[in-house]
């Protein structure tokens, strides 16, 4: 279906932009809280290295955005929803192998984001992800942003390909 591929396309490159270009809500160390947007946006860019990830881009000062928390929750959810339905549901393609890499990419994106969410939110002092989440979701959140961002981009290029 048209509008699952539009979303899953849409869904990723969201995804990936939190996820390379987002603070990491998992450090206990931030002083900035994101739901309150009364601070000067020139807080979110007092390390430059996080504003040239891709040597030669540089990216605007007011990325505000995609540190809010409920953009997060609505994008986490959102996009490991619709890579569960693109994994059964291709789009003209062979069915569970169609889209099998945005989809992937997709889920894995949106459990990170969901991940990094409840830990920003829980208020259990004592919490503390396990090592294995850790592992797999959020030391390698950038690479998992920079998976969900060509994935989209294959995905919209090569609609019918095996695979994207």
């Amino acid at each position: 279906m048209e509008q699952f591929y539009c979303l899953s396309v849409v869904l990723n490159i969201l995804a990936g932009l939190i996820l390379v270009y987002g603070m990491d809500l998992t450090k206990k160390n931030t002083e900035l809280d994101v739901a309150d947007n009364t601070q000067d946006t020139e807080d979110f860019s007092k390390d430059e290295s996080q504003r040239k990830l891709i040597p030669g881009i540089r990216l605007p000062k007011n990325l505000s955005g995609l540190n809010s928390k409920g953009l997060r929750l609505v994008a986490g959810i959102a996009t490991a929803g619709i890579g569960l339905i693109k994994f059964f549901c291709s789009y003209r393609s062979i069915p569970v192998l169609g889209d099998l890499i945005p989809s992937i990419v997709g889920m894995a994106g949106g459990v990170s984001i969901l991940i990094e969410y409840y830990a920003a939110n829980v208020t259990d002092e004592d919490f503390e992800l396990s090592d294995n989440l850790q592992a797999i979701f959020i030391i390698p959140r950038k690479y998992i942003g920079v998976a969900c961002l060509a994935a989209a981009l294959l995905h919209f290029l090569f609609p019918r390909a095996i695979f994207l």
